[in-house]
């Protein structure tokens, strides 16, 4: 498999994505998809870089078919993520607001929410039996 098979397969297959909307998102269009997919064009550093790093994509299977294609994130990396994700949204977001407002508890109030949780799937466990 070339790595203009691999695009491919990564853009189509993978992440079920037109080339419009591929290209957008890292910053190039349509026919510099295609150039690299069909062999035209080689793919470049920069290129690579925006891939993997929009997409989560291993550089090594993206170059060279190795291992895995995407990165195997730790629970951390991926909350780190998610939090980078929802603090560049608007102010107005929901998921924003909430995690301000959890940034300013206390500890008691962190243990009041962990009670609470307790008892709430208590409460479930009763209602299934």
């Amino acid at each position: 498999m070339t790595i203009g098979d691999r695009l491919r397969y990564l853009r189509k297959d993978l992440l079920r994505m037109s080339m419009a909307a591929f290209g957008a998102k890292i910053g190039y269009g349509i026919s510099a998809i295609s150039d690299i997919e069909h062999g035209r064009n080689a793919l470049t550093n920069q290129m690579a870089r925006a891939i993997c790093t929009e997409y989560d994509v291993r550089e090594e299977w993206l170059r060279d078919g190795d291992g895995e294609p995407f990165r195997q994130l730790s629970s951390d990396e991926r909350l780190a993520e998610w939090m980078g994700e929802v603090m560049s949204e608007d102010e107005s977001d929901i998921q924003r607001r909430v995690v301000k407002f959890l940034s300013k508890l206390t500890p008691a109030e962190w243990e009041m929410i962990a009670d609470m949780a307790h008892n709430f799937v208590e409460e479930l466990k009763k209602g299934e039996e």
